[in-house]
């Protein structure tokens, strides 16, 4: 049987645990930080609110699961240095987020989507509406459709490359999304988090509900000064304005502090 001559043999470009090792250690505590938030996520999703209903649950166990499987590989495009790889699963991770928030909204298509009945498919647009007015989501969701559908939107290397402007925006792109997918998980428990806030909430009856959710708050506080600190660290300027606008002084204390 003919061999495959050696100059052929791209798959040692893939197997090659060099590229994989040198990106871990450009992350440093960065893969600690993306393990840590995937397990808040899965946490968060577990809260049991006594007011969501059967079908939002449903919605949220399943779409849930797959964004995390999504955010996984996601990271590991990231770890490759597969980059057009990441960008393409990536807008799956935006779909996914998205349709939680659009059944947030409109918890009266949950039921067909369940179903899988032809009715029951939620147009991408229809998703961003419900996330922001389809202004912001929409201009990435275009950006992200450039590679999804094969289009001569960037170059492409085999076996992966290593830019490290690029694993730190990625990166980014992927802690923003989960930190995000938290949210509208807290939006699909409602009233539930708002009583909880307001010290209204009956803590003995729902003390399971309430111990994940004092641990799911105190680390989604924490990540989002990770994600500040990060933001800040790559788009200073950019960080200080957006905390200036809304009022952070303290956190703009905070990160010009930083050593």
């Amino acid at each position: 049987m003919r061999e495959i001559p050696e100059k052929f043999e791209v798959s040692g470009l893939y197997k090659d645990e060099s590229k994989h090792a040198e990106i871990l250690e450009y992350l440093g505590d960065r893969d600690q930080l993306f393990w840590d938030t995937i397990n808040l996520v899965y946490l968060t999703s577990c809260i049991k609110s006594p007011n969501i209903s059967t079908e939002l649950e449903l919605a949220n166990t399943d779409l849930t699961e797959r964004f995390l499987n999504s955010s996984v590989g996601c990271y590991k495009m990231i770890c490759l240095g597969l980059e057009y790889e990441f960008l393409v699963l990536f807008r799956h991770n935006t779909e996914l987020s998205s349709l939680l928030k659009f059944f947030v909204d409109e918890p009266n298509k949950i039921s067909a989507w369940l179903k899988g009945e032809s009715p029951g498919r939620i147009k991408p647009k229809e998703r961003r509406i419900a996330v922001d007015g389809n202004t912001t989501s929409q201009a990435m969701y275009s950006k992200l459709s450039n590679y999804a559908h094969t289009n001569k939107a960037a170059t492409n290397f085999i076996g992966g490359i290593f830019v490290p402007q690029e694993v730190d925006q990625f990166f980014l792109m992927l802690l923003n999304s989960m930190r995000q997918m938290i949210e509208f998980i807290y939006e699909a428990n409602g009233d539930f988090i708002t009583e909880y806030k307001k010290g209204q909430l009956d803590e003995e009856k729902h003390s399971e509900a309430v111990k994940l959710l004092d641990i799911s708050l105190e680390k989604y506080k924490q990540l989002t000064v990770e994600y500040v600190i990060l933001s800040y660290l790559r788009s200073p300027e950019i960080v200080l304005s957006s905390l200036e606008q809304n009022g952070d002084y303290e956190m703009i204390d905070y990160l010009q502090n930083l050593k």
